[in-house]
This record gives C-alpha cells, structure tokens and sequence, in this order.
C-alpha cells in the first residue's frame, strides 16, 4: 500500500516534469543560438560512459576489498550474514569512492561558475542560483558542467538498473525503486530542459552528502 501510493505521487509529479522536459527541448533545439551547446539525446553517450565506469567501479572495489571485509564483517557467526555485510561495506566503499571523484569533479567545472554559492565552494562573490534567469531557453555556461550532469547521470542509471536486475532484493526493494525513479527522472529532465546552472548544483549537493553517508554505512558493516 505504501509503495502504491508512494508510486501514485511520484507519477503525478514525474510524468508532466517529464512531458515538459521534452517539450522544452523540442522547443529550444528549433533556433540554436550559433555556437551555444543545447542538450540533445546524442549526448547520451556520455551517459553510458559513466554506467559502464560505474559498473566497473563496484566490481573492482568488490574484488579488492571483499577478503578484508568478511574479515571484519559486523556479524561472524552466522555465515549468511556475514557474507551480507561484507558485500554491503563493499557496495557503500565503492559509493564512497564514487562521490569523492564526482564531488570533485563537480567542484572543479563549477567553481568559477556564477552558479555555485561561496558556501558550496564558490569562488565568484555573489554565486547562487539567484543568478538563474528563467527568461530564456538558453542559459550561459560552461559546457564542462553539462558535461558533468551526463557523465553523473550514468551513475543513477546503472543503479536504478542494479537494483532491478543484479542486486539480491532486500527489504527495502520498493522503497529504495521510488528513490531510483525519482533521481532518474530530475537528471533527465534537468539536462535536457537544459535547466543545467540549476540542476547541476544541486546534483553536486546531494554529492556531497553522499561522501561521508557512504563512508559511515560501509563502516558500519564492519
């Protein structure tokens, strides 16, 4: 019942954020300004990069580190869970290392940006997101910060696609299925409604959170 009426709010959010979406990239993709990069489905390329980068990352990080953490897995006398864990500190490890790459990746694309608040790591006096016009489609900036989006989005896709057909499912299937959804859909939707000085900070945000809230899972495995 929860997952159904979790699912029911995000359709009747998702689904126009979608159709919007692509509307405004139909619409911005007709007068192009000369030499502005608009965000076209082509692009996606750099998006599967970064599924196949993060596939990779989760399996070499399991390799390396499995040995070290069953050894110190949270549970040593029940071999099923034992084994749970040390896959789970694993899987937390290798997000660690993830968003420690992406945080910085973030950082180092949109730190003269005007976009990003001193707060966040700024270095232009005044940066925020209050410098976002929404008078137009097309939004001076760097095309190194769509690239960031694209490249980062392929992290949330093979996730979402992880959790439907590679990972064991656990108690929170359904719920952790909406967070899937849900991040699939603002990335999409903020890239290609090239809404990009908006959608990118705040990628870069939930970046950051994610450094320290991965590090603390997988040692709470151990």
């Amino acid at each position: 019942m929860v997952f159904i009426i979790g699912i029911t709010i995000l359709s009747v959010i998702c689904i126009p954020y979608l159709y919007y979406a692509i509307k405004i990239n139909a619409k911005g993709m007709e007068k192009v300004p000369a030499g502005y990069v608009f965000p076209e489905y082509s692009m996606m390329w750099k998006t599967a990069i970064g599924f196949c980068l993060t596939g990779c990352l989760k399996f070499f990080v399991n390799q390396a580190c499995y040995p070290l953490a069953y050894a110190i897995s949270k549970v040593q006398d029940d071999e099923e869970m034992r084994v749970k864990y040390a896959m789970k500190a694993c899987n937390f490890f290798s997000g660690f290392i993830y968003f420690t790459v992406s945080a910085s990746y973030g950082w180092s694309v949109m730190k003269d940006s005007p976009y990003l608040p001193w707060y966040l790591g700024g270095l232009v006096e005044g940066a925020g997101l209050h410098n976002v016009k929404l008078d137009t489609l097309y939004f001076a900036y760097d095309v190194a910060i769509l690239d960031y989006s694209l490249y980062t989005f392929g992290f949330h896709i093979y996730n979402f696609f992880a959790h439907i057909f590679i990972d064991p499912r656990v108690n929170d299937f359904e719920e952790m299925l909406l967070h899937h959804i849900a991040a699939f859909c603002l990335y999409f939707c903020y890239i290609f409604g090239n809404l990009v000085p908006l959608g990118a900070p705040i990628a870069f945000l939930h970046d950051l959170a994610d450094i320290p809230g991965n590090l603390c899972k997988s040692l709470n495995s151990t």
